[in-house]
């Protein structure tokens, strides 16, 4: 169906050491997976009425080979099913030719003033 591509490049801010999920300064874990939503986030926005957005609401991922400072990831993305709640991603973590990471992510789609509204009703 549906597939993007986005590089970003590792920050000592998103390495395991700087984020508290590991000691060691490679790409984190929670890094790869905020990179990962982030694509999908972005694609979807743009195929969304005004008023909606979307939340990530599972992520099945597998971090496969450490990432050093500095260095390019490249996440791909493709769309493997989609309906007017959710959306289903395949993602996947490159650097080069070298698989990093994968995963299934599914996100759902919220009117925002509505989702919103249930904060202040907690």
């Amino acid at each position: 169906m549906k597939s993007t591509m986005k590089d970003f490049v590792v920050e000592p801010e998103h390495t395991a050491l700087a984020i508290g999920s590991g000691g060691l300064e490679v790409l984190s874990t929670p890094s790869l997976i905020a990179y990962m939503e982030n694509v999908c986030f972005e694609w979807l926005q743009t195929q969304l009425l005004p008023g909606y957005s979307s939340v990530g609401i599972q992520m099945d991922m597998k971090h496969l080979q450490p990432t050093g400072v500095s260095e390019k990831v490249t996440i791909s993305i493709e769309v493997v099913e989609k309906n007017e709640q959710k959306v289903i991603f395949n993602c996947l973590a490159t650097q080069g030719d070298k698989t990093i990471g994968t995963a299934v992510h599914k996100r759902f789609i919220v009117e925002t003033k509505q989702f919103l509204n249930k904060i202040n009703t907690l």
